[in-house]
């Protein structure tokens, strides 16, 4: 299951204590529904660009979506991302939405 949170954590205790409401209404902490800890793995791959550590996420449509609207819409998200939070950059490197919009020229 997937969990988004505005939340601001520091700690282990501050992801047990994320309140989650379940379809009844209830609301539980994640502590109370999940284990949760906080461990190290062993890192086998680097993500660089421009020469500085980063982290990389691709993204796929899915295979009945539309290429160009699932790029559009990541650009949108990206740029309010940004805006909302300044101490962090996200930058797309590569899309193949534009290659598709100008094929239709």
């Amino acid at each position: 299951m997937t969990i988004s949170t505005k939340l601001q954590m520091e700690s282990i205790e501050d992801v047990k204590n994320t309140p989650i409401q379940i379809a009844d209404g209830t609301v539980m902490r994640l502590g109370d529904i999940a284990t949760v800890t906080e461990t190290q793995k062993e890192i086998t791959s680097i993500s660089r660009y421009n020469g500085e550590s980063c982290v990389t996420l691709s993204v796929t449509q899915s295979s009945d979506g539309n290429t160009v609207t699932a790029v559009n819409n990541i650009l949108d998200e990206v740029e309010k991302l940004n805006a909302e939070y300044p101490d962090m950059t996200i930058e797309v490197v590569s899309e193949s939405g534009s290659t598709i919009e100008d094929s239709r020229v």
